[in-house]
């Protein structure tokens, strides 16, 4: 049977957790395997570390695993007013909402390019969109063990909550009409919402938030959620940077 907890695995996702102070309960290590010095370091502080064999990682077969899996203590939702207030403290800071995201793998690189690019959190809908998970901390290369997460239970409420605390809120849109990203001044805090690349940003959120965004492109009409999370994000931090020259 196993425990009860969060596993993720990996190395690079071992480590960040380390770094980042989580509680890991267990780690268990393919024999012959050497030992990475974050686990080391674990095994030195009194964490288990089990050596097991090949296929004991079965159950982990559609996963690059890297022969290492670690238990943690469940990653925490953090209360959605809460984040929004760290945001208005923070001043010039940026926000990235998931609406109707599915793919583990596409939230975990999302997350990875908002930690990396100095994002401030992550929204995630309570209904119709991917959780947290081992494969999406795994994606995002550790940074979801960084990263304050948080749900919000309906557009109607994430716009409503933002709104009275002055937060700026944006949608994206493949709409040549939409402001293109490069024209948007990042000025105190934002929000912006990143839609399925299938369906795109939902009526809720489409027909209730003014500014509208969108990503000029060349050749063609659109991108990869994450990628284009990506390339807001940067424009995001290019301008904080041209700021503090």
């Amino acid at each position: 049977m196993m425990e009860k907890g969060q596993y993720i695995y990996g190395v690079r996702p071992i480590e960040e957790a380390v770094r980042a102070g989580k509680p890991i309960e267990k780690v268990w290590v393919q024999a012959g395997k050497r030992l990475p010095s974050a686990v080391n370091q674990l095994r030195k502080q009194g964490v288990p570390v089990q050596y097991v064999p090949p296929r004991w990682f079965r159950k982990w077969n559609r996963v690059n695993h890297q022969g290492i899996v670690a238990l943690i203590a469940p990653l925490k939702y953090q209360p959605l007013e809460d984040v929004l207030d760290m945001m208005l403290e923070q001043g010039n800071s940026i926000g990235i909402v998931l609406d109707g995201v599915s793919d583990v793998r596409n939230v975990g690189s999302i997350a990875r390019s908002t930690y990396a690019l100095g994002g401030a959190a992550l929204f995630l809908p309570q209904k119709e969109g991917a959780l947290l998970s081992e494969e999406a901390v795994k994606a995002s290369a550790g940074a979801l063990l960084h990263l304050p997460v948080s749900r919000y239970p309906s557009p109607q409420k994430l716009i409503q909550l933002s709104e009275e605390r002055g937060i700026n809120i944006a949608i994206t849109t493949v709409d040549t009409m939409s402001e293109p990203i490069y024209r948007v001044r990042f000025e105190g805090p934002w929000l912006v919402v990143m839609g399925d690349e299938h369906r795109g940003v939902r009526p809720a959120f489409l027909n209730k938030v003014e500014r509208k965004i969108t990503i000029p492109m060349k050749n063609l009409d659109s991108l990869n959620v994450a990628n284009a999370t990506s390339v807001i994000l940067y424009e995001w931090l290019r301008q904080q940077l041209q700021e503090d020259k």
